[in-house]
């Protein structure tokens, strides 16, 4: 329960200020309350969610990749593990931007583009700490398990990531079906003009 001095002094600030002060204030919070809405499109909406890939393979390494739209807010999540089905993580990337969706030539492409805000690495692993701080990855000896590191524009060993400000472009296909509950990705161009025109074989799965 407040206390009642307090009560007392809120009530008598409210009285010296006056029903003025009142109606100064009903349109600020009028404005603050539409400036917090954010109104998607046709193209974001069908796409808010989670989207989990299958557990794919690629230079050694088995790994997931998670698209995770939230209003216009975007995750891509890769992670890697230690086995080949997919069920020990042992390191995580993780890219988060802003994006917007827009329509193709074809019917069930969208085009995607993403302007990067930040990228985290995490190791998921002991095997991964030792091998992070052993070289000083990323500029980082203090790697400690599950504990990211921001790695945006860093140069890591033979991975230099992206700025934050990047602009990347790409296409999502949708299935033939009408759910729209799965899609295809793929990759992604830091060039309008070389937006890639193909797709992965790889799919991603509404969760």
């Amino acid at each position: 329960m407040q206390n009642q001095m307090l009560r007392s002094l809120f009530l008598n600030i409210w009285a010296l200020l006056g029903i003025i002060f009142l109606i100064s204030c009903s349109p600020s919070s009028d404005n603050n309350k539409n400036n917090n809405t954010t109104t998607l499109t046709a193209f974001q909406k069908e796409v808010q969610g989670t989207w989990l890939s299958e557990c794919a393979y690629d230079d050694e390494l088995h790994y997931t990749e998670t698209y995770i739209f939230e209003k216009t807010v975007i995750s891509l999540i890769t992670h890697f593990y230690s086995d080949n089905k997919c069920t020990n993580i042992a390191g995580t990337e993780k890219y988060t931007g802003s994006f917007d969706i827009t329509s193709a030539e074809q019917k069930d492409i969208r085009n995607i583009d993403i302007l990067v805000d930040n990228v985290t690495l995490t190791a998921n692993s002991d095997a991964f700490v030792q091998q992070f701080n052993g070289k000083s990855y990323c500029g980082y000896a203090d790697w400690t398990i599950n504990k990211a590191k921001d790695v945006t524009g860093k140069n890591c060993d033979s991975e230099t990531y992206f700025i934050k400000g990047t602009r990347l472009y790409g296409i999502l296909r949708f299935s033939g079906d009408s759910s729209k509950s799965k899609f295809f990705a793929s990759d992604l161009d830091e060039s309008l003009d070389h937006r890639p025109k193909t797709t992965s074989v790889y799919s991603y799965t509404k969760q």
